[in-house]
């Protein structure tokens, strides 16, 4: 027998696949020489929060665009509100931000469609591109592909914020890939490319496209193809620069030495450091920055390469403490820091549909409780039907409440909050109290950290060979 309180789950998992020199990774690997050589030295950082997100929306998207029930395919993403789905990131409740956004993309599809009758739409499809120039490993799902006559489309789906652009070189390799396709495995004869981007949090330009005549876009081709030959070849050695930003393993102080020389060359050239003594004092020398001159001094270039490279340097800082924090919890001691722990707030223990189960149990419509979002404990335990609970129901309300602990931060000793005591029974060696260290002869230029000794090396193995399917594009 069913039970009235569960929540059905519409199975949306499908299996990963890995894709050495995947569109995604284009960003780096057009710049980069020696990015996938650097990188493959160290494990990827596990799909953060927002990461995962972006896989929910996409999966709620492919299920609207392949369904077959409805006229052209297309599904109004409206109609799984409050729905449950699970994909290979895990199990989520649909919400209205998120319909809101993926509408965005099935409006447009259904828009472009009905004013194209004869178009093929193609949806989260495999993309074969190295196999023709003997690149193992280049290939990846495609969001979106639209035939229409003599022009190819190629969309991709972001559901982030930071603005990405519709001839970003991630776009320009799903492209090359169905363009060798269609013209030498389907005899398609393609004039036009139109490659585009829809990203809803992008409130002033949520669909971006760029459309290029064949010849030009056939010029970026070529870079590509030449960018993952130096890749694949291993002949170039890694250039540091802005793409460093995001998603780099190997951007992280003491690992790569093309960012760290960056780092260095850019702190260098904007601070100088300099020892200071103070006569008749027992310390020899302090350590003091001499900041560069401000206001009209400065030069337009300098505040320019200056501004470029901030989020290289915060990015660096931050992977700094990280290293030590994880020290700290190793038992060792920073001169001059602590560490505690962060602001949270209270949040629901349970799963969505767990949480939207109980709800519906305590008589709690669900109206009350899933608007854009489950609301928070505090809006939950001030509803006017909440109030009027015995003592013994809101009790069973709090239960399902917890308050996480917040994220362990270093900061100065001077900090006020309580300071974090690792206890060596959890597996953390105890933390001594540490005297202020001073006296410091400061060196002249910064010298890169070296990698941590309590990191483990990780060896750089072959990468394993991607099989092209039989079929690049089944569907024609």
């Amino acid at each position: 027998m069913t039970n009235p309180d569960t929540v059905p789950v519409i199975d949306v998992s499908s299996v990963t696949k890995h894709f050495p020199l995947g569109p995604s990774k284009s960003d780096k690997v057009v710049p980069c020489p020696g990015f996938l050589t650097e990188s493959s030295k160290w494990p990827e950082t596990p799909s953060g929060p927002a990461a995962i997100d972006g896989t929910h929306s996409h999966s709620l998207l492919e299920h609207c665009l392949s369904g077959s029930s409805v006229p052209m395919g297309i599904t109004n993403p409206s109609i799984y509100f409050g729905c449950a789905f699970r994909d290979q990131e895990g199990e989520f409740v649909v919400h209205q931000d998120r319909i809101d956004r993926v509408k965005v993309a099935t409006q447009y599809v259904q828009s472009y469609l009905e004013s194209s009758p004869d178009a093929k739409l193609l949806v989260e499809e495999f993309v074969d591109i190295g196999s023709i120039y003997d690149i193992p490993g280049w290939g990846g799902t495609a969001d979106l592909i639209i035939i229409d006559a003599a022009t190819l489309c190629v969309m991709d789906y972001k559901d982030g914020h930071r603005v990405i652009a519709p001839d970003a070189w991630q776009l320009v390799d799903y492209t090359l890939g169905v363009y060798n396709s269609l013209t030498h495995l389907q005899q398609i004869n393609i004039t036009d490319i139109v490659m585009g981007i829809i990203q809803p949090r992008d409130m002033a330009d949520p669909i971006k496209t760029k459309r290029l005549p064949i010849a030009e876009f056939l010029i970026l081709a070529d870079e590509t193809i030449l960018a993952h030959q130096k890749q694949y070849n291993d002949i170039f050695g890694p250039v540091a620069g802005p793409h460093c930003e995001h998603y780099c393993p190997a951007a992280k102080p003491g690992r790569c030495e093309a960012y760290n020389g960056l780092i260095v060359d850019t702190v260098n050239q904007g601070f100088a450091m300099v020892p200071q003594t103070n006569p008749g004092s027992l310390i020899p020398a302090t350590r003091a920055l001499q900041m560069p001159p401000v206001g009209e001094a400065l030069s337009e270039q300098f505040i320019s390469d200056a501004l470029d490279a901030k989020p290289l340097i915060i990015a660096w800082l931050t992977a700094i403490e990280e290293e030590g924090l994880t020290r700290f919890q190793a038992g060792h001691v920073i001169p001059g820091r602590k560490v505690i722990r962060g602001q949270t707030r209270r949040k629901f223990a349970l799963k969505d549909a767990e949480l939207a189960a109980k709800f519906k149990s305590m008589g709690i419509p669900k109206s009350d409780y899933l608007r854009e979002a489950v609301r928070t404990p505090k809006q939950i335990m001030g509803l006017d039907r909440v109030k009027k609970w015995s003592k013994t129901k809101i009790k069973h309300l709090q239960d399902l409440i917890i308050k996480p602990q917040g994220a362990l931060k270093l900061v100065p000793s001077t900090d006020p909050g309580t300071a974090v005591l690792f206890d060596v029974n959890e597996g953390f060696a105890a933390v001594p109290t540490a005297e202020e260290h001073v006296g410091l002869e400061a060196p002249r230029t910064i010298t890169p950290p070296a990698a941590s000794t309590g990191q483990q090396e990780v060896t750089p193995t072959n990468q394993p060979e991607t099989k092209a399917p039989t079929k690049p594009l089944s569907f024609l």
